[in-house]
């Protein structure tokens, strides 16, 4: 008979917690915090999908984003919904005025034409 390991509860962060994220994030490293907001929102992946995404993957004027399928899980490229909120972060960011040619998450707070091969991203998702 295998026996199975007890599984903990899921926790979650409550209101409070996030918030108080989110307003450090702000302050202290906005492109974390729109890097947190894009993964919500739309829930791509933090390893490949949304780490190689590139300034001109994001079409503010139809509220798109395209979804390279290199990149992707399932191999398959797509648009997914780019929403209001989000779009209002990225230009306020200042991402609608960025080379389209940069990715979107850089070193230093700032798009970048060169993505590093392997980032400890990469290592934690692993």
């Amino acid at each position: 008979m295998v026996r199975r390991k007890k599984t903990k509860p899921y926790l979650y962060f409550n209101d409070m917690f996030v918030r108080k994220i989110k307003r450090h994030l702000i302050v202290n490293d906005p492109q974390l915090w729109l890097f947190c907001a894009t993964m919500y929102y739309t829930g791509l992946r933090p390893g490949k999908e949304l780490r190689l995404l590139r300034v001109g993957d994001l079409y503010f004027d139809t509220k798109r984003i395209l979804v390279n399928g290199e990149h992707a899980k399932n191999g398959i490229q797509q648009y997914i919904l780019l929403p209001d909120a989000l779009a209002v972060l990225m230009r306020d960011y200042g991402l609608h005025t960025v080379d389209p040619s940069y990715y979107v998450w850089g070193a230093k707070g700032v798009p970048v034409i060169h993505q590093r091969a392997k980032t400890l991203l990469d290592y934690a998702i692993d």
